[in-house]
């Protein structure tokens, strides 16, 4: 055998060699690649299911807390007289609201709406320990307006005939537009009115208090469910 010979059989065994060297590697690559993946796959899904776990506890113990403090806010004592009394102050204001809304209704702007602004604003201060702030914030505005045309409409009583009296329209047109505001009427004069004054709003605010919207819808709720499980 010539030294070419011997030269190229070498190479070509080594190449040979190289060539299975290769192959066993990217094989033994490829298992150990795919055992990794297998092995990331199984570390991630546990470690989502423990933190699904984890967070599914944590969720229950926070209901469980809340369920907790709101029977014991709603059950304590405080909390029953709390709501007896606005229950009791709603019940007062509301009567004595509609007992203005019938007088200026028959008397239309009238100085005895002055009477029932301060029947209103007694009843505030006799349950003055039991409503809030924003409460007596809310209804300031409806008692304001009572305030206002009774003054007017005593002062417009009081100069009929008297020309020197200058103010006189000025409070014939206060009191004819907050008239018009309590009784809930859309357009005085030419002009847009908002219910914000009337009657009715004031009623509609009083339930908020309450929750006698949301109190009633439980009630509905509860009679439905019971209902439900009777029929099965």
């Amino acid at each position: 055998m010539d030294p070419w010979q011997s030269i190229l059989l070498a190479f070509g065994g080594n190449v040979v060699l190289l060539l299975v060297l290769a192959w066993l590697a990217r094989s033994l690559g490829s298992q150990l690649l795919a055992k990794d993946i297998e092995k990331f796959k199984a570390d991630l899904e546990a470690a989502s299911i423990a933190t699904t776990e984890r967070l599914r506890h944590e969720l229950q113990l926070a209901a469980v807390e809340h369920q907790n403090r709101f029977v014991l806010g709603a059950s304590s004592h405080m909390a029953n007289v709390a709501f007896d009394k606005h229950v009791e102050f709603c019940e007062e204001y509301v009567k004595e609201a509609q007992e203005a809304l019938y007088t200026i209704f028959r008397e239309g702007a009238t100085k005895d709406a002055l009477n029932h602004a301060m029947n209103l604003k007694g009843i505030q201060q006799k349950y003055a320990v039991w409503i809030t702030t924003q409460i007596e914030q809310d209804l300031e505005p409806f008692l304001m307006a009572l305030r206002q045309m009774g003054a007017s409409a005593g002062y417009v009583e009081s100069t009929t005939g008297d020309r020197s009296a200058a103010q006189r329209q000025e409070h014939i047109n206060r009191m004819y537009t907050i008239l018009a505001k309590l009784t809930g009427t859309k357009e005085w004069d030419g002009k847009e009115l908002t219910d914000e004054l009337a009657v009715a709003s004031q009623i509609r605010r009083l339930r908020s208090i309450l929750g006698t919207e949301e109190l009633n819808e439980m009630r509905r709720v509860i009679v439905e469910k019971a209902a439900s499980e009777l029929r099965t």
